[in-house]
Formats: C-alpha cells, sequence, structure tokens
C-alpha cells in the first residue's frame, strides 16, 4: 500500500518530513501551480534520505475532491476535505502545528478523516474547543515528530549557524519567528526596531511565517543598507536546508507571537519571549496549564526600550525553566524521540493489512 502526503504549502510537509524520510512516498497538490513550486523548492534533493542530493520526491498534481483513485494511505497537514469514496484507503491527519490559533476554514472537515496523529493534550483540547469530537478509535497519540529531529541533533548549534554564515558565534542567538496576519503578526511592526536594537550585541535570525517569507529579499537587502553585520534569515519553505529544529537549536531564545512554534520551542527548554498582539483574545480557549499566556516576559512591540533587559535576564537566570518543562509535557505526548516511529508502526499495521 501506498503512502501520500497532502499539503496546500511547501513548508506543511515539514511536519511530516521525518515520516517520509523513513517510509518515503509521493507528495500530492491540489494545482499544476503548486505542483511547479513544490517541485522547484525540492529540486534541490531528496528528503528521504540522510545523503541530500540524489534526486526530488516524486510530486503529483490530482483533485483533492477525488482521490478514490489513490490506493493508499494519505496523510493531510492542512485541513482540506479529502475525498476517497470507494475507501480504498486511509486518511489521516496529521496538520501543520498545535497553537493557539484556531483552526482555518472549515473546523468539521476533520470530522471527514479516518484517523487523526494526537500530538498532545493540547491538541485534543484544540479539536474540543472548536467542536470536532472524534471516537477515540480514531485517535492515534504519536506526540510531536518534529520533536525527534531536535533531539537527536541537540548540539548542531554550529552547523546551523555556520549555514548562516554568521559572522561571531560568541554572541548570543535570538530567535524572531513571528505568524503572518492571521493571528496578529508582528513581522513588519517589529522586525525593524529588532534589528536597531539587537544587532549590536547579539546574532538575530528572522523566520518568517511562510505567508512573509516573500519579504525576506527586501529585508535582507534593507538589513545591508543599514549597515547591520549580526541579522540573518531563515526561509521555512526550505524544508530541505533549513529545517525548523535545526533553527531551534542554532538559536539561545526565542521572541515569537502568537506562531505556534512558540510551544514547539518549549522542548528545547531555552528561554521564550511573547510578543503582545492585538489578536490575543481570537485565540482558542486553552487550559491554564496548556497556554504560553502568563508564564513568560511579554513584550510590548510600541515599545522596546527594556527589551536587552528583558533578553538578558532571560539567558542568564531563566527563570521560566520549569514552568516550561512542565508546559512541554502538558501540552504534548511522550518527547522521548520516538514519536516517528510511533506514527510509523501505526501505518504499518494498514499497510500489512
Amino acid at each position: 500500500m501506498k503512502i501520500f502526503f497532502l499539503a496546500n504549502q511547501v513548508y506543511q510537509l515539514s511536519y511530516a518530513k521525518s515520516i517520509f524520510q523513513k517510509l518515503g512516498g509521493v507528495f500530492i497538490v491540489s494545482s499544476y501551480r503548486k505542483l511547479a513550486k513544490f517541485k522547484w523548492t525540492l529540486r534541490r534533493g531528496a528528503i528521504s534520505s540522510d545523503e541530500i542530493g540524489k534526486h526530488s520526491p516524486t510530486i503529483i498534481k490530482r483533485d483533492i475532491k477525488n482521490l478514490s483513485n489513490l490506493k493508499g494511505i494519505i496523510i493531510s497537514q492542512s485541513n482540506a476535505r479529502v475525498v476517497n469514496s470507494d475507501s480504498s484507503g486511509v486518511t489521516i491527519f496529521l496538520g501543520h502545528g498545535t497553537g493557539d490559533k484556531k483552526y482555518g476554514g472549515n473546523p468539521e472537515i476533520l470530522l471527514s478523516y479516518d484517523y487523526h496523529f494526537i500530538s498532545g493534550p493540547k491538541h485534543l483540547e484544540k479539536l474540543e474547543d472548536v467542536g470536532v469530537k472524534l471516537s477515540d478509535d480514531r485517535l492515534v497519540s504519536i506526540g510531536n515528530p518534529r520533536f525527534d529531529h531536535y533531539l537527536k541533533n541537540i548540539n548542531s548549534k554550529k552547523y546551523y549557524l555556520s549555514y548562516l554564515r554568521v559572522r561571531n558565534f560568541s554572541l548570543p542567538t535570538v530567535l524572531y519567528a513571528p505568524t503572518w496576519k492571521w493571528g496578529g503578526g508582528t513581522l513588519r511592526k517589529l522586525v525593524y526596531k529588532l534589528a536597531r536594537k539587537l544587532s549590536g550585541n547579539y546574532n538575530l535570525i528572522v523566520r518568517p511565517h511562510h505567508f512573509d517569507s516573500h519579504l525576506i529579499p527586501w529585508l535582507k537587502l534593507w538589513a545591508f543598507s543599514q549597515g547591520f553585520e549580526n541579522i540573518y534569515f531563515s526561509n521555512p519553505n526550505n524544508i530541505l536546508y533549513e529545517d525548523t529544529m535545526d533553527v531551534f537549536a542554532s538559536s539561545d531564545i526565542l521572541i515569537s507571537d502568537t506562531s505556534s512554534l512558540i510551544y514547539e520551542y518549549l522542548i528545547t527548554g531555552k528561554p521564550i519571549i511573547r510578543v503582545k498582539t492585538d489578536s490575543d483574545q481570537d485565540l482558542h480557549s486553552m487550559p491554564d496549564e496548556m497556554t504560553i499566556f502568563g508564564k513568560s516576559d511579554v513584550l510590548d512591540p510600541e515599545n522596546l526600550e527594556f527589551i536587552t533587559d528583558k533578553i538578558n535576564l532571560n539567558l542568564n537566570e531563566q527563570p521560566y525553566k520549569k514552568v516550561y518543562k512542565k508546559l512541554l509535557s502538558d501540552c504534548f505526548y511522550f518527547n522521548d524521540g520516538q514519536s516517528t516511529n510511533k506514527a510509523i508502526e501505526f501505518i504499518s499495521r494498514h499497510v500489512d493489512n
């Protein structure tokens, strides 16, 4: 039985990358425009092997409203309705992040999947908060497969900093990873201020959301024109060479807003500063033990007067370290580096059948 991976955007495939690396499979896109974009992005190598560079993964264009001719397991990273009316395959929803932002589109679409790979209690709370009720036999607890890569490469900081051509390894590295406008993304409001405030004494890695990644060339040009030497840019669409977990390993502290990365960063145990946004009230309703709110220093994007004090305090004293450890276990299952294997064990049972 074949395995297919469905995503609306290239960056979403990173959530299934570790599964693909072990099992292989075919990528599905819904339009010729996306087919060209996926092939262009993944042209430099195969992510089915540790030796990237042999050949590109197979990518096909299909009408996702009629996938009856695909006999196999379809793993989706997008909240899209997958129609497989002849029951010749198995559909699994994996998604692309477990943050506080609500599911895009109609959440009832999630009911159409045969199974859901569940990353943890926070994932279940998100489903419940939008009224999606699934029987226990359709919920498969695997944890977060992306964490496996981080835990195996926890000491790879210099590798990614070298990839970015960082000039000074002795400086603390700040990762700024905001979401986009849906969720109150702060990139346009904050990136210029952060560059001016931080680039003298820190390495600043800016990693925009996919929907703001087109701004990277302009931001690079602007930073060069201002003479900022310690600001670098990471593209979330380059899932071959700029994996999110490698960026995590290269950094010492995260600044983010409502991006789901703020919760995934918990696997590092490193400090987090949350940026206050206008959308703080338009998020999932979460139990206190599953939210970052009240568990980090908060940055007002209109007032960066004390930003360096906050960064240095968090780096030197790490006042929330124990809190983050508990928050990680309250939000995600396992965190043992075996989530990918748990997903594969479930898939293998269906392949065998």
